[in-house]
């Protein structure tokens, strides 16, 4: 067997065993209800999503949900197939969730890739009236969001 055969060989059995298949969570389900400091439901409370990975801070996906008359408000999980490869500088994928929940005559609210977690664990959010319209950039330092307008 020539080097070239043996450098080829050497290459294929490495790369299999160095990934991994997995089945990523790519977006958590969120099922909050929507009120305002009065405790009273918020219809028509309007949830962006959008879903970033890294490495290279790509947009994966974005979508926007709305609550209905008693303030609920669901966003299904999804799940993707993943295959990992452990020897390369970016072989990992890893997916981050940036949120805004709005309302006309509401402060908006923004959970990016460090927080997000208080927004997936809550089962009640409380938006706060406001004179005049907010825009979500002032609040936020993700570079997905900082773009969009919430």
């Amino acid at each position: 067997m020539n080097n070239l055969n043996r450098a080829f060989y050497f290459v294929v059995l490495f790369t299999q065993i160095a990934c991994a298949p997995r089945w990523a969570l790519i977006r958590p389900i969120i099922n909050i209800r929507v009120k305002d400091s009065a405790n009273r439901n918020i219809q028509d409370a309007s949830l962006k999503y959008w879903l970033g990975s890294n490495p290279h801070e790509v947009l994966q996906m974005s979508c926007e949900t709305r609550s209905d008359n008693k303030g609920y408000l669901k966003l299904d999980s999804k799940r993707s197939f993943e295959i990992d490869f452990y020897v390369l500088p970016h072989g990992i994928t890893y997916y981050y969730q940036c949120y805004c929940l709005e309302k006309e005559g509401y402060i908006p609210l923004v959970w990016n890739k460090y927080d997000y977690d208080n927004l997936v664990n809550s089962k009640e959010v409380i938006l706060t009236k406001s004179e005049k319209r907010i825009s979500a950039k002032k609040f936020s330092k993700n570079k997905i969001i900082m773009d969009a307008t919430c």
